[in-house]
């Protein structure tokens, strides 16, 4: 998987979602190519400890092994002779297992996705809601035609009652 890093910006996974199949996760690194220095990879998955990897070739892997259920956070720090020259922070990584398999999906991206299906959820109801109303109206009116029929009724002298 390519993550595009922006100097002072968030890195961004170039795919909304993917499958990590039966194999590491793998992820190539775009945005600092041409840079000179050691790149180190940090992350976390969940409340596990930190981890520290070197990228090689602007690239790294994670086990699977490693990969569980959850949030994986993490950010490339840019050093220089040991000098820490600069940091790029990652959008987090919502990882789903899914009967044995893992998916991941960009934190933005599961937002965006999140939000589309309250949005449609919202505009339903609305729909019902007008719906609704719409027939209450019909129904008052209805009931508002009879009670004045019934007054009418009573006004003239005739003697009205219910009965169940």
């Amino acid at each position: 998987m390519t993550v595009n890093l922006k100097y002072h910006g968030i890195g961004r996974f170039s795919e909304p979602a993917f499958s990590i199949a039966d194999k590491p996760l793998e992820l190539d690194f775009e945005g600092i190519k041409g840079l000179s220095g050691e790149f180190i990879f940090v992350y976390r998955i969940n409340d596990r400890p930190q981890k520290k990897l070197t990228l090689k070739g602007y690239k790294t892997t994670i086990p699977l092994t490693e990969l569980t259920a959850g949030q994986l956070d993490g950010k490339i720090i840019h050093c220089v002779r040991g000098v820490k020259v600069s940091e790029y922070d990652i959008e987090p990584l919502v990882l789903k297992d899914i009967e044995g398999k893992f998916y991941a999906h960009g934190m933005l991206s599961d937002m965006e996705n999140t939000i589309a299906g309250l949005t449609e959820t919202a505009r339903k109801q609305e729909e019902r809601i007008t719906i609704l109303e719409k027939a209450l109206t019909e129904e008052l009116e209805i009931k508002r035609r009879l009670l004045e029929k019934l007054n009418e009724y009573v006004d003239n002298g005739v003697n009205v009652t219910f009965e169940e």
